[in-house]
């Protein structure tokens, strides 16, 4: 399926969405407060989006093409021994009454 579907009652539903929107950020352009709010909302919203989008093409970019950037395989636990951990203090043997 190359061609994407697109049937013309969702493309009337997003005209519809498109000019409200904008009738929106006319009244925000003649001055409403409610108005200049929403649209501002909206393109936050909108430059959140595409932030992310960019910032995950850059990991995505680095990761598919930065060997230098991964570790090298892990070869054991560093827990793995057979002593018990250094202690900072050393046990006492409890007080007998």
């Amino acid at each position: 399926m190359l061609i994407p579907r697109f049937t013309i009652r969702w493309l009337l539903a997003l005209m519809t969405v498109a000019s409200v929107f904008f009738l929106v950020v006319s009244l925000a352009v003649q001055g409403k407060t409610w108005a200049i709010a929403l649209s501002i909302t909206v393109a936050s919203l909108g430059a959140a989006f595409l932030m992310y989008a960019v910032f995950f093409g850059l990991a995505y970019t680095m990761a598919a093409t930065g060997s230098s950037f991964r570790r090298g395989p892990v070869v054991g636990t560093p827990f793995a021994t057979a002593e018990p951990p250094p202690q900072l203090v050393p046990p006492q043997e409890p007080d007998t009454f």
